[in-house]
């Protein structure tokens, strides 16, 4: 059975916003993403990871902090790269 995640009363706090604080929007991926049974990450243009859940690691065979900002292209391959962006395979 998956965790139920607490959700507090006070805005929650992001890296890099200059405010300090994350839209409800936000909060709402970021629960999803973290109970997802797949896995699931989130990479910025450039195609470094950001983001990652914890079957992400499982499935990689890497602890999350070594799949954070790593590129994509260490583990998928050009082809799925490209894919991923948006682009034509």
């Amino acid at each position: 059975m998956a965790k139920r995640q607490k959700l507090s009363k006070q805005p929650a706090k992001i890296k890099g916003d200059g405010r300090g604080l994350k839209s409800h929007g936000s909060l709402d991926a970021d629960i999803i993403i973290a109970n997802a049974p797949d896995p699931v990450f989130v990479s910025d243009l450039e195609g470094k990871i950001v983001q990652a859940n914890d079957a992400v690691s499982q499935l990689l065979g890497f602890r999350q902090d070594e799949v954070l900002e790593q590129s994509l292209s260490r583990f998928i391959t050009p082809d799925e790269t490209t894919r991923v962006h948006g682009g034509t395979a």
